[in-house]
């Protein structure tokens, strides 16, 4: 399933709405649950009826400060802490650059499959001249791949400048040939000679256009969808270079490759803005695949295999570490505490806890081909449909050693807690409400208001924002994109 944008964000920037900086205020210290953060201003109105409120005091204390627009990676790390039980200030808890690290992992070896499918249509040349080229002439025009705004390239644009990059190839290597000598028998024009020009420009040029002069792809939104992590795609087209798979018409062979370029360049894009290089780290390219991703990496130890990053420096000498410590990896069951190990002070807690994290979609729309989540939403939902959604919300809320991340508008961030009341109609003015013969507002037909909110950050990470139940229910229900992802720690142990 490729993920579309949501027009809905797209009209919210229009209009201003997502001005504000998507960063935490290093001058605001962090935010206790007081009555006044979670009550409604009128909860003890006597017409206020059956008010009930759950709060996450783990939450509350594991949130991870977000400086730059890497809510996915906050929201991960304040999830994680929750559910270990840890406090954001402490030694051993997660932060942002941890997560982003693992994501960066991630996209790299994403970006690693890519390229692999990406060369393998294109006859075994190596793809990375051609990005280098690429990467050149955006920083000719003081830009990048990974770069903010308008210092960025989006991959739609990146893959139209690589093939005006490659037409430009081809007019000049035409210009500098004898005259009726084949191009692709001549040696690109910048000296190398690995003939990635070449093959690009038999794959990419010609065939059928878009009205934008880019190839016909159905790319959906690959940001949000890790379609690579299923497969590369048609295994006939794969299996043989462009223009030799049999039954394969030259089209279909430019649509594909074209498809496998631009998500390449969306992962090498991610890749800059998790950069440990990049000053301020983004999350923009990473979907919900990235939130359960980042998880299963920490709790596989995944990050061992990577190529050095100073960021997971601790995660790595304390797992290596670990090897010598048999009684952090002491799992006896339910409720069993882990004896202390010689693991060093540094995020000890996480390693011990990080084989039993897990991460699932708990709450979304139905998506055809994936399982259903616990919790399906959909723009059809009836009342009733909404309310059940709602109580199995609490009830997942409600577990222990679990947190929930809100993916909410073009945002991830952490539920702190969720608060519910009904609210009679107020009393007609000028009639007398002794009784429902008196006032029509107290009568037993009168609509009763049912008020259900979640806490949660419409940006950064700080828990400031109640948001209605059914706003969220509505978001969800819109773009198969958004969900609710469940973090916890099967089983709950406990880490001591």
């Amino acid at each position: 399933m490729l993920a579309k944008a949501d027009p809905a964000h797209d009209r919210d920037v229009a209009a201003g709405v997502e001005a504000a900086p998507d960063r935490d205020d290093e001058a605001l210290g962090r935010v206790e649950p007081t009555t006044e953060l979670l009550f409604p201003a009128d909860w003890a109105d006597p017409r206020t009826d059956k008010f009930s409120m759950a709060f996450s005091r783990a939450a509350f204390d594991g949130w991870a400060r977000q400086p730059s627009p890497c809510c996915a990676a906050a929201s991960v790390a304040g999830a994680c802490n929750a559910v270990l039980g840890l406090c954001a200030s402490s030694e051993d808890a997660l932060s942002y650059v941890h997560i982003a690290a693992l994501l960066h992992g991630l996209l790299a070896d994403q970006a690693a499959k890519k390229r692999a499918a990406v060369e393998r249509l294109l006859g075994g040349v190596r793809v990375e001249p051609a990005i280098e080229a690429l990467r050149a002439q955006l920083a000719a025009e003081q830009r990048s791949l990974g770069g903010r705004k308008e210092a960025g390239c989006k991959p739609k644009e990146a893959l139209s400048k690589l093939r005006k990059l490659v037409a430009a190839w081809q007019a000049a290597a035409t210009l500098a040939s004898p005259p009726g000598a084949d191009v692709a028998l001549h040696p690109p024009l910048d000296g190398t000679a690995d003939g990635v020009w070449p093959a690009l420009a038999e794959a990419l040029l010609g065939g059928s256009d878009t009205a934008e002069g880019d190839p016909i792809v159905d790319a959906g939104d690959v940001a949000d969808e890790a379609d690579d992590d299923s497969g590369d795609g048609d295994e006939a087209l794969l299996a043989e270079p462009f223009g030799k798979a049999p039954g394969i018409t030259p089209d279909r062979g430019r649509r594909e490759l074209a498809r496998h370029l631009r998500a390449l360049l969306a992962k090498v894009s991610g890749m800059e803005q998790l950069s440990s290089e990049n000053a301020r780290i983004s999350t923009g390219m990473i979907g919900n695949w990235g939130i359960t991703g980042a998880v299963g990496a920490l709790r596989d130890g995944r990050y061992a295999e990577w190529p050095p990053d100073r960021r997971l420096l601790a995660l790595r000498r304390g797992a290596e570490a670990d090897e010598s410590a048999p009684a952090a990896r002491d799992n006896s069951g339910d409720g069993a505490e882990i004896a202390p190990s010689a693991l060093p002070a540094p995020l000890m807690r996480v390693l011990r806890g990080a084989p039993h994290l897990t991460a699932r979609t708990l709450a979304s729309v139905r998506v055809r081909g994936h399982a259903p989540p616990p919790i399906v939403v959909s723009k059809r939902d009836s009342d009733a449909d909404v309310e059940a959604a709602w109580l199995a919300l609490r009830a997942a809320f409600s577990r222990e050693r679990s947190c929930l991340i809100l993916h909410h508008r073009n945002h991830y961030s952490l539920i702190f807690a969720m608060r519910e009341w009904n609210r009679p109609p107020a009393p007609v003015a000028g009639v007398a409400s002794d009784g429902p013969e008196t006032n029509p507002a107290s009568s037993p037909s009168a609509t009763v208001e049912r008020k259900r909110q979640v806490l949660t950050a419409r940006k950064g990470q700080r828990p400031t924002a109640w948001i209605e139940w059914a706003e969220v229910h509505r978001t969800l229900s819109a773009w198969a994109g958004y969900a609710i992802i469940e973090v916890a720690l099967l089983p709950p142990i406990a880490l001591v």
